[in-house]
């Protein structure tokens, strides 16, 4: 799999396509990264899931909602490309979704093994693409 050229993403997200290698397996790569994800959620306290690092900064809990809902998105998008939908892709507010995730009624590890589900979702939707996909 070749990374995609400058064209084909926002210029916004040049930092994150260059941190993955050409030829390099993603969904190998999706998979390693979730273990460490998870590793390191793991040893968050649930006493602190509500911390935030400054009044108007998301919590963790609400950080871990987040990594779900934009890789939800993200993965929406990646089967439209591989199905050959070209239909135009909106934009998603990720603040009105944090707003409603209702980080606050769960618990850390309930948002954490939710983004475990997400992840293994999103891995088994690109072990499975066409590779012209």
């Amino acid at each position: 799999m070749h990374q995609p050229g400058a064209d084909e993403y926002a210029t916004s997200f040049a930092g994150y396509v260059a941190r993955i290698a050409d030829h390099e397996d993603i969904v190998q790569l999706l998979n390693r990264q979730a273990d460490q994800v998870l590793e390191v959620f793991s040893k968050i306290p649930e006493s602190r899931g509500d911390y935030r690092y400054a009044p108007d900064k998301w919590s963790i809990k609400e950080m871990v909602g987040h990594l779900s809902d934009t890789e939800r998105v993200f993965a929406y998008r990646a089967l439209r490309f591989g199905r050959g939908d070209t239909t135009p892709l909106p934009s998603f507010n990720d603040q009105a979704y944090v707003a409603e995730v209702g980080a606050a009624d769960r618990t850390l590890s309930n948002l954490v093994a939710e983004w475990g589900d997400v992840r293994r979702a999103t891995t088994s939707l690109f072990r499975n693409l066409p590779s012209h996909a």
